[in-house]
């Protein structure tokens, strides 16, 4: 998914579900794919999290569709990834002080500047 509509996706799930429902559906769900009903039941995940209002506004807008949920964490941890490096951390010290692999460490760092990650 490019980086568009990963914005727009995004602006439509803090617009129905709100900053909370938002961060609490990003917390739970971030970095999976997610099925919104188009008519939500109480025990569907969105309404348990969410609530019955904010999960309903969501269906309407993108009930029927399977969905990318944001993974702020990644996002978060690449950040730490680049800032490691500009104060000149090896690759290996990065992913062993970040507990991730070497071998991600050096994607983050040869995609910063093409927004892939």
């Amino acid at each position: 998914m490019n980086r568009s509509l990963r914005s727009e996706l995004q602006a439509t799930l803090l617009s129905a579900l709100g900053d909370e429902g938002f961060r609490a559906l990003t917390k739970q769900f971030g970095g999976t794919r997610i099925y919104v009903p188009i008519h939500p039941r109480e025990d569907d995940p969105l309404v348990r999290l969410c609530g019955w209002e904010a999960a309903a506004k969501a269906a309407r807008r993108l009930g029927g569709e399977k969905i990318d949920i944001p993974n702020h964490a990644a996002r978060r941890r690449r950040r730490q990834i680049l800032e490691m490096r500009s104060q000149g951390c090896s690759c290996r010290a990065i992913a062993k002080g970040l507990g991730c692999t070497t071998r991600w460490v050096q994607r983050v760092i040869a995609s910063r500047g093409s927004g892939e990650l």
